[in-house]
């Protein structure tokens, strides 16, 4: 099937596709929050007023292990430096989060409190490392693919095939659904591009190329129509006729 990418024209035998992407330059946001994470997060020394991840991961260390020896053999590191890394986190936070007077960690309500705000947000903040590094690469990048079902089979798989041969860790979904649907999942931010029909509405979306393909219609050789060389919808107002479908167009 030639394809080829142009602007809109109104053909008689040629149905007119758009692709349609949300408004947003996604990729350069990307970028940017690479960036800011990558320079706020640097070698895993993220900063909370002061606080480091390491003391973060000790803390939450020894509130799962319930002892300064559990939580060295969890993080493989020593007692005293577990030790240090709890103090230090003390004079940082200015809180008292353990009682240390019957010779043993004891977490205080203080403690308590922020062990589970740690929960919260630390392990989000852990995962932005984590999913800046897997972005920067490419490896947690997922491409959601809207489509109508008569470019299912070509066109989409064609644009899989050659960004996963540039990036062979990339993810991509596929939904067949009308053009209508696809424009909606684009605008919300469900779906990042969509391959639709020209006549759709494109509300809150952009659309960054046009391109054209044939189509056919299928007949007896006795009918009416079958002689001629292009046919115009309107030419089958007097005939009944079986469309594709919604999905199709």
């Amino acid at each position: 099937m030639k394809m080829r990418l142009a602007r809109f024209t109104t053909a008689p035998s040629v149905s007119a596709w758009r692709i349609a992407r949300a408004g947003n330059r996604a990729e350069s946001k990307i970028k940017i929050f690479v960036r800011y994470v990558l320079n706020l997060y640097r070698e895993k020394e993220m900063r909370f007023s002061g606080l480091s991840v390491r003391q973060l991961e000790a803390f939450e260390a020894t509130m799962v292990a319930g002892s300064v020896s559990g939580a060295a053999a969890a993080l493989n590191i020593s007692q005293p430096s577990v030790s240090r890394l709890l103090q230090e986190l003390e004079i940082d936070t200015g809180l008292s989060l353990f009682d240390r007077s019957h010779g043993r960690l004891v977490p205080t309500e203080q403690g308590l409190l922020f062990y589970g705000e740690v929960g919260k947000t630390f392990h989000g903040a852990r995962n932005l490392i984590m999913a800046a590094q897997e972005i920067r690469e490419l490896k947690r990048g997922v491409v959601r693919i809207g489509t109508l079902a008569a470019l299912s089979f070509h066109i989409v798989p064609e644009a899989i095939r050659q960004l996963r041969t540039r990036f062979p860790e990339a993810r991509t979904t596929i939904a067949v659904r009308s053009s209508t649907e696809i424009v909606a999942s684009v605008a919300s931010r469900l779906t990042d591009v969509g391959v639709v029909d020209a006549g759709v509405s494109f509300l809150d979306t952009r659309c960054v190329a046009t391109f054209g393909r044939n189509s056919v219609c299928v007949m007896d050789e006795t009918h009416p129509l079958a002689g001629r060389e292009r046919i115009r919808l309107e030419d089958f107002k007097l005939y009944p006729f079986v469309s594709l479908g919604e999905l199709y167009f």
